[in-house]
């Protein structure tokens, strides 16, 4: 309750910044970074739909992760993770 009445008026807009500018860094971790861009995915839109999440994680990976992990066409978060962690 007391999160609710403190909290940000702006605090979705804020993450929606945030996830938008989000890239996996240069030694960051796949599980970390999937870790990462699921939060703010939530923070963004608590039911936001799987497809969407996972349109944010082949935008945002590496680009050397990125193109091996698209050449599978996951079609699920968890076949990505699956996926780049392989990579």
């Amino acid at each position: 309750e007391i999160k609710k009445a403190f909290k940000s008026s702006f605090f979705e807009e804020i993450a929606f910044k945030t996830l938008e500018l989000y890239t996996q860094g240069q030694n960051q971790s796949v599980r970390n970074f999937y870790n990462e861009v699921l939060k703010l995915c939530k923070q963004v839109d608590a039911s936001m739909s799987e497809s969407t999440k996972l349109k944010n994680l082949l935008n945002k990976v590496k680009p050397t992760i990125q193109l091996e992990v698209r050449k599978k066409r996951p079609k699920s978060i968890a076949e990505f993770l699956e996926y780049a962690t392989e990579v």
